[in-house]
């Protein structure tokens, strides 16, 4: 997560004041760096409160659950990444530039450490099975960031744009696979590149007319 966003428990309900959200603001930054490094299973309620140097009851008063704890730090992990596309498009008017620095911001942030990555990675399944609507929704609520900025792009009315939606943030996504920090290019640079390379790719594709199919000789 870059060191320019604060962490917060936005993403959950605050319960008394002040104080009470400073205390929930160091059990997600716990949380966050636990389930990152040992993931959700191998992180229990007594890891966070430890880490936190806080007894497991004093944890639940502010989180009734390590559910409800995971969706709180799921939903910082995704406001970071929202937060850095939103600051890079604004002010570009070009559809094409805005997906571009969308997706330079948008793997920018998802390496800048590796805890955000680690943490939006995460597959749905197993223990997590309960919060699988929250955390869609949270997937949801950015993924139709990205769709507008899609929609916006000059293409051929036939062309379905879900898919290039799901395309580009399957291609940015699959750099949590491959990608090196000691390699040629940064994060941002190969998400940029990304976008760059599909654009070009489909500026040069001029419509082609079928060949004939010829009969066999006889």
């Amino acid at each position: 997560m870059p060191a320019d966003v604060e962490i917060s428990a936005r993403s959950s309900v605050p319960k008394g004041g002040a104080r009470a959200a400073a205390s929930r603001s160091r059990i997600v930054a716990a949380a966050l760096d636990l389930f990152s490094t040992r993931g959700y299973e191998g992180t229990s309620i007594r890891d966070i409160a430890g880490a936190v140097g806080m007894t497991t009851a004093s944890l639940y008063y502010h989180f009734s659950s390590k559910d409800e704890l995971f969706v709180g730090v799921h939903g910082l992990s995704i406001d970071a990444v929202t937060t850095a596309v939103e600051r890079a498009i604004a002010g570009i008017v070009d559809p094409w530039d805005r997906l571009e620095v969308a997706a330079e911001a948008h793997c920018a942030t998802l390496f800048d450490t590796d805890r955000t990555h680690a943490i939006l990675a995460v597959r749905i399944s197993g223990g997590l099975a309960a919060v699988n609507d929250a955390v869609v929704a949270q997937r949801d609520a950015y993924e139709s960031l990205v769709q507008r900025l899609v929609d916006d792009l000059a293409l051929p009315p036939d062309f379905d744009r879900k898919l290039l939606r799901l395309h580009v943030l399957g291609v940015m996504n699959s750099l949590a696979t491959w990608y090196r920090r000691d390699g040629a290019l940064s994060a941002a640079e190969i998400g940029r590149q990304m976008v760059r390379h599909l654009r070009l790719g489909l500026e040069a594709k001029k419509p082609v007319a079928r060949p004939l199919r010829l009969l066999p000789e006889r």
